[in-house]
């Protein structure tokens, strides 16, 4: 007979075929200072040993397992908000990691402020080693919703810690959008709601040599249906960033095809912006992505992927060194 207390957090899991990952992905949940939530892994349609790696972890009664045929990862999700039963619901993609006191400190910024509907906090980004090669700390304290229109400061599914009551009054995932569904369901809950930041580092978001976002064209236009939507019906002022917003998206695209190497939409998408958006030019970090597409394009591509992978091994020695030195404080 089952002695758990209602869950105050559910945790939902989408996944598909991630056997590679899951297992680490799902043990840094487990692992967590919080203990009081339940943890519904939705299997949309996996083909792989996805539900024998979920089973083994059936002693713990926190853990359920559902099978849903393909629909996609934000109908999963929406089928995990469906059976959730905790107050506060967090999202985990299987081949991300979340540090030991993600929830934890999550829970307690958001019940130290009562009109925030979502936290969100800090993440490093891991190679299919775990070896760090980047990370970002958002520092958004005022102005949510209008920061959100500007970019995604939230990051990625792995991120937040929200109110259940948000989706109860914006609504679920849209399954008919590409890619950015994520930003699109954390600028309808900043419409409504503030949020808040927990200064440190909650996730570890695995990025792959290999670009999941190949349909970038689709992910643009979906990007750009969400600006449209809110410029439309904005619920705060926003029509003095209406310019710099519109750029940044097709510079983020810009960023999306470089990097798989389709110069030609990438220089598109890059004069766009700057017509719309001059001031992009002025911009130390825009300025310095221009600057790698023009190397990028110039170089022959026989040593593209060589001069990438020596950068990537100087930021894996500089974590490593940033590692041994905090050892040693």
């Amino acid at each position: 007979m089952s002695t758990q207390i209602k869950p105050e957090i559910s945790v939902i899991m989408p996944v598909f075929n991630g056997e590679k990952y899951i297992s680490s992905a799902i043990i840094s949940v487990l692992n967590q200072s919080f203990k009081n939530f339940e943890f519904i892994i939705v299997d949309d349609g996996s083909n792989d040993k996805t539900e024998e790696i979920v089973k083994s972890f059936s002693s713990d009664e926190r853990v359920k397992y559902f099978y849903q045929t393909n629909a996609g990862p934000s109908v999963a999700r929406n089928t995990g908000i469906a059976l959730s039963q905790g107050d506060y619901i967090a999202f985990i993609d299987s081949d991300d990691l979340w540090f030991h006191k993600k929830l934890e400190l999550q829970l307690h910024a958001l019940k130290q402020n009562p009109k925030a509907g979502l936290s969100f906090g800090w993440v490093k980004y891991i190679d299919e080693n775990n070896r760090t090669i980047g990370r970002k700390e958002y520092k958004i304290n005022n102005d949510y919703y209008k920061n959100l229109i500007l970019g995604n400061y939230v990051d990625n599914g792995s991120v937040p810690l929200i109110k259940k009551e948000c989706f109860n009054k914006i609504g679920y995932f849209n399954p008919n959008l590409f890619v950015s569904e994520d930003w699109d369901i954390w600028i309808r809950i900043a419409r409504e709601y503030d949020l808040v930041g927990v200064n440190d580092y909650l996730v570890q978001y695995r990025i792959y040599s290999i670009s999941l976002s190949k349909n970038y064209k689709k992910m643009l236009e979906s990007l750009l249906n969400i600006l449209d939507r809110e410029f439309k019906t904005p619920v705060f002022p926003i029509n003095n960033i209406k310019r710099k917003a519109y750029a940044y998206r097709y510079f983020y695209s810009l960023g999306v095809a470089r990097n798989l190497l389709e110069y030609k939409d990438a220089f598109k998408y890059l004069f766009k912006a700057i017509s719309i958006y001059p001031e992009l030019l002025l911009e130390k970090d825009k300025f310095n992505g221009i600057l790698k597409l023009i190397i990028m394009r110039l170089l022959p591509q026989r040593l593209i992927k060589p001069i990438r992978q020596y950068f990537k091994n100087i930021i894996i020695a500089l974590n490593n060194k940033e590692k041994s030195l905090n050892s040693l404080i």
